[in-house]
């Protein structure tokens, strides 16, 4: 499946939702926590790692289940970032950490979230609080929308489709932490 998303980052989630609620969007899923191992081959040289070539493998588990993902390097067209994405239902979280361990992957990085979404138009929004602050992810749900489709959502939402990130949370968390000698390794809650 061809992923198409962007990012926001937001300082009130709350006021989002009110937006949702008023333009006639239907809550999906309420606020549950998420949590997200990134696996890697941390044993191979740099520039072999999925990571070194925006590549993404992850185990993540939250309200709905577990899902096991990859996710291709991202290109960009008019800020909104598109990636071949597969993704797997995962009844055994734990038994899926063991294979991929077996295969020479290893725990790369951890990521945590409490994520709500919405339906609305075609796509799916993410109200999503992280240990670094609110982001609103807008992403299609089939193929076939519109191409202006994510940038409707934003406009209904009151966001600004052109204050979206390019970076993934992995690396908006790096160089959130940068300096910061008393955050986590990982972006995880602490409490």
């Amino acid at each position: 499946m061809n992923e198409r998303e962007i990012k926001i980052p937001v300082s009130d989630l709350d006021a989002v939702r009110e937006r949702l609620l008023a333009a006639g969007a239907d809550l999906h899923r309420p606020a549950s926590l998420e949590r997200n191992l990134v696996f890697d081959r941390v044993d191979q040289p740099v520039n072999r790692r999925l990571r070194s070539r925006g590549e993404l493998l992850r185990l993540r588990t939250d309200g709905a289940g577990s899902r096991l993902t990859f996710k291709s390097a991202p290109r960009f067209e008019g800020g909104v970032k598109e990636r071949l994405e597969h993704e797997v239902a995962v009844d055994d979280p734990e038994a899926a950490r063991l294979v991929l361990q077996s295969l020479g992957f290893a725990v790369a990085a951890r990521y945590e979230k409490v994520r709500e979404t919405w339906r609305l138009l075609g796509c799916e929004v993410a109200l999503d609080r992280t240990p670094m602050g609110g982001f609103v992810e807008v992403e299609e749900l089939a193929g076939d929308l519109p191409p202006d489709r994510i940038e409707q959502v934003c406009r209904r939402c009151g966001l600004d489709a052109g204050r979206a990130v390019p970076e993934d949370y992995l690396a908006l968390y790096r160089t959130y932490r940068e300096g910061r000698r008393d955050l986590p390794r990982d972006m995880v809650f602490t409490q």
